[in-house]
């Protein structure tokens, strides 16, 4: 898959009208900032475990802080699961099985919970577990540590409603509300080129953040609305990068709010280059693990451009 690094010079003389992927490679010229810096990985958190093979028994005081108790993987991933959806900062559990490769299955776990859904993923700073057992059993305690708070989160998620609530209507096509959405967040954020602001906690109150706080807030609209979509990690501009991908009538698009916000910030002024693109489009300036998102095979004809 080509990833454009470099931009183009532009040419001697340019048409009056180009075509969408022409505007692109335009604006990659004029781009001065790194799009998605904080993914250093800001998706990334610290995996830190600590392992007691040996034959420790764990206090009675212990035990009792955890009732809970699992036997198999599927399990233990849907209470962490829980937990950090819950945004719980420290929790312990226990599991009754081989613990030769405890460590393994635990790390294992940890990344499914993160995966399952992408308003703990990405609001997850860090985490760390630790065990201590013996060969048949083990005493886990995990922390983790959030962007935002439970209060913050469920803050967004009324935010999401108030708004979807005020510009989506019945009436509407799913591209309409797709659009409506696209644009709100685009009109009413701005890119933060400080760093500093992460979340879509963080769009909504300080009108400031990066790339993966765009996603996060424009997937909060999106499903509001009733419309399948995604966010999609990858790179772009030479760096990491998350964006979103929605259903439209059958067929996947990528939509990145990011991209199609001006820098510096202009009131009210939106961009279309990056609104539901095919993987071919997208992937004249964007690289993604085709095998973790959706085909989208398809180009979307419309006049919003």
């Amino acid at each position: 898959m080509k990833h454009v690094n470099q931009p183009e010079p532009y040419p001697v003389s340019r048409p009056r009208f180009r075509s969408p992927l022409s505007r692109r490679k335009t604006m990659r010229m004029n781009r001065k900032r790194v799009r998605g810096l904080m993914m250093r990985w800001m998706l990334a958190v610290a995996i830190c475990s600590v392992a007691m093979t040996q034959a420790v028994h764990w206090s009675t005081a212990e035990a009792e802080s955890s009732k809970q108790t699992f036997q198999n993987q599927d399990r233990m991933r849907q209470y962490v699961t829980e937990q950090m959806a819950k945004r719980e900062s420290m929790f312990t559990f226990q599991y009754e099985g081989n613990t030769a490769a405890l460590t393994k299955l635990l790390g294992e776990v940890m990344d499914q919970s993160l995966r399952s859904d992408p308003f703990i993923r990405y609001n997850v700073s860090r985490y760390s577990f630790h065990w201590k057992g013996t060969e048949t059993a083990a005493l886990i305690t995990v922390y983790v540590n959030y962007r935002e708070t439970l209060e913050q989160s469920q803050f967004v998620r009324n935010e999401a409603k108030r708004i979807v609530k005020a510009i989506i209507h019945d009436q509407q096509s799913d591209y309409e509300k797709i659009k409506r959405l696209h644009d709100y967040v685009v009109t009413h954020v701005s890119y933060d080129e400080s760093m500093k602001h992460l979340t879509a906690y963080e769009a909504l109150t300080v009108k400031q953040t990066v790339c993966q706080g765009y996603a996060l807030l424009l997937q909060a609209l999106l499903e509001e609305a009733g419309i399948p979509s995604m966010i999609v990690e990858g790179e772009a501009g030479g760096t990491l990068h998350a964006w979103n991908m929605v259903k439209l009538e059958g067929n996947w698009y990528h939509v990145d709010a990011t991209w199609d916000d001006p820098v510096p910030d202009k009131k009210d002024q939106v961009r279309y280059t990056y609104f539901l693109l095919s993987d071919k489009e997208m992937a004249e300036d964007h690289t993604w693990d085709e095998l973790k998102a959706p085909i989208a095979d398809h180009v979307y004809l419309s006049t919003h451009q």
